[in-house]
């Protein structure tokens, strides 16, 4: 399967410090920049991905400044998570070694990995692909022993694109990417070697877009978590009749939060938390009881060219307080939803729906792009 992806060759980085801080971090402009150069906007692929460039460029407007950033992550070929800062599972935030400010921004590779559901013993490697198709990777041991080095952060500090912050001295393969395209973990399969020379997957003789192993599309729908990964995302056409609720005066079917997610294995009937994101914000989190009450009233539609995003209308007791006046029920895409039923939320301040950027998951003028 291919995935969004922009290429300029698969060359060697140098540089073994760890990579550069997000902009929230910086505490001057001047602060130096270590690691790969970002990829030129608008690159194309090889043909097996799409392109995009620096999803992060100020040279790109809009919607357009977000494209790439639901970094697919799989196991063994499996996509079982998204990698963007309001999909993080409910696990630490770290400070970075070299920021000054000691911010909380980060997260370790090995929490992340053990949030998935996997026990870093039974890792073979991670191996993470950038925009540029050049691969770096971390082996099972390094995973362990280098755990409270190996942090992931992202450009914007609590958004933007997913980046490896940590140094390469000493690792097998000492070679740096800056931001994180697609992310695979090895357990059962064959880790796929390198191009000898080439830091890539080599295919039809030159580095390919392609995550090995990996089959079907990306999950672009609304991704639905259960404590740790992914358990499915929301496909038009997947949707049965049961999760059907009625139609909107407009003629479109309004369809059931609860019964879609049952139709995908879990309908958090024993939830302790419901949380409803959009884009990298939390806008709601229903305990049991408000979730139970509630969940009759949380129907959501499909628009055209939403890529399987859905819109749901969020009733006033699960919304964040304001101070712009009452609130009112109010429709908004929701890009994931995640179940708690073993864990426990971390503690994020739910952000109002008005404070939304609607870029940060609208991606219907990227259409041409698909």
């Amino acid at each position: 399967m291919a995935i969004a992806a922009s290429a300029a060759g698969c060359e060697k980085c140098g540089g073994g410090g760890a990579g550069p801080l997000p902009d929230a971090a910086r505490p001057a402009p001047s602060t130096s920049e270590a690691g790969a150069p970002p990829p030129e906007a608008g690159a194309k692929g090889d043909g097996e991905g799409k392109g995009g460039g620096d999803p992060n460029s100020d040279k790109l407007h809009g919607v357009r400044k977000f494209h790439g950033i639901d970094v697919p992550v799989y196991v063994d070929g499996k996509q079982v998570a998204a990698l963007r800062w309001g999909e993080v599972p409910p696990i630490p935030l770290v400070p970075h070694s070299e920021d000054p400010l000691k911010n909380p921004l980060y997260y370790r590779l090995y929490d992340y990995v053990v949030a998935l559901g996997l026990q870093p013993k039974s890792i073979k490697a991670v191996h993470m692909r950038d925009f540029r198709l050049s691969i770096a990777s971390v082996e099972a041991n390094e995973l362990v022993q280098r755990k409270d080095i190996l942090v992931i952060g992202f450009m914007g500090g609590k958004t933007g694109i997913a980046r490896m912050m940590w140094p390469i001295d000493g690792l097998k393969n000492e070679h740096r990417i800056d931001e994180i395209a697609a992310m695979q973990i090895y357990v059962n399969k064959p880790v796929p070697p390198f191009k000898e020379g080439m830091t890539c997957y080599w295919k039809n003789d030159k580095c390919s877009a392609e995550m090995p192993y990996v089959e079907g599309e990306m999950a672009k729908g609304t991704r639905v978590y259960v404590d740790g990964p992914m358990i499915g995302y929301v496909k038009r056409r997947a949707l049965g009749d049961a999760t059907i609720v009625g139609r909107t005066g407009d003629g479109e079917y309004k369809y059931s939060l609860a019964k879609m997610m049952g139709g995908l294995g879990d309908d958090a009937a024993d939830a302790k938390f419901v949380e409803l994101i959009a884009g990298d914000n939390v806008i709601a989190r229903l305990d049991a009881a408000t979730w139970k009450a509630k969940q009759g009233e949380l129907v959501f539609t499909l628009p055209k060219h939403g890529h399987g995003k859905i819109k749901l209308t969020i009733p006033v007791a699960a919304q964040a307080p304001t101070d712009a006046g009452a609130l009112k029920d109010e429709a908004l895409t929701i890009t994931a939803v995640r179940v708690y039923k073993k864990t426990t939320p971390t503690k994020r301040e739910l952000t109002p729906i008005g404070d939304v950027d609607p870029a940060s998951f609208d991606e219907s003028g990227l259409e041409d792009e698909e």
